[in-house]
């Protein structure tokens, strides 16, 4: 269960991380923008599975919160800004990765509830 926590805050945080470098324009992504948006996630989904299992947090917004946090730290010092002021497009990608994460685990507990719905009128 903690390695698909971490999968999930991975990805929510990697996937933030590269849309907000290109600010949105998906063509323009590289290799480099890759490499840097994983280390990003990786980092992020680390640090805030660690925290969400210490902390036993369970409501999708605590850890939705969390992740958007630890993403915004982790990446205003993994590179330099793309755009803005310094801090602006940390922010903006914290705030993706929080948003993003909130949607899926949102998403994936209804279906779960209405899988397990389903099997128990059975």
């Amino acid at each position: 269960m903690r390695v698909g926590e971490f999968a999930e805050h991975s990805t929510e945080a990697t996937c933030a991380c590269a849309i907000m470098m290109v600010q949105g324009q998906l063509m323009l992504l590289s290799a480099a923008h890759w490499v840097i948006a994983i280390q990003t996630g990786v980092i992020a989904g680390v640090i805030a599975t660690l925290l969400v299992i210490i902390g036993r947090a369970t409501k999708p917004w605590i850890i939705s919160t969390v992740l958007g946090v630890v993403t915004a730290c982790v990446d205003y010092f993994i590179h330099s800004a793309e755009f803005g002021p310094v801090f602006i497009e940390p922010l903006l990608t914290g705030l993706g990765a929080g948003i993003l994460s909130l949607i899926v685990t949102t998403t994936i507990r209804h279906f779960y509830r209405k899988r397990q719905r389903l099997r128990s009128s059975r």
